[in-house]
């Protein structure tokens, strides 16, 4: 999310179809994103969670094209690629929040 998506985010949330509520649990989920995806790039990040991330997008790209074709959500205007790799569930469906390890073996099996 650049800078300028950040000031208008803040100071101008009436011309965002959907914003998020900004609360500990987004900004929580904002951090993880943008952490995760740093350490991805070192292959820092475990597999149960970049498969999650793989099936998220998938899910994205069937049910909100534009959403995937932009890359951010048309109506919060976050960042697809961090909200994929966060635990924070899609506000519009297109994605719950991501399973823990267990969990998600359990659902694959």
């Amino acid at each position: 999310m650049s800078i300028n998506t950040v000031i208008k985010y803040l100071f101008n949330r009436k011309s965002i179809p959907s914003p998020r509520k900004i609360n500990t649990e987004t900004i929580k989920y904002f951090i993880q994103g943008h952490v995760r995806k740093f350490a991805k790039n070192f292959g820092l990040v475990d597999d149960y969670i970049l498969e999650q991330a793989s099936e998220r997008e998938k899910r994205v790209k069937a049910l909100s094209p534009r959403c995937f074709n932009e890359g951010k959500c048309y109506a919060c205007l976050c960042s697809l690629e961090e909200t994929l790799i966060s635990e924070a569930s899609c506000v519009h469906g297109c994605f719950g929040k991501m399973l823990k390890k267990d969990d998600w073996n359990n659902y694959k099996n």
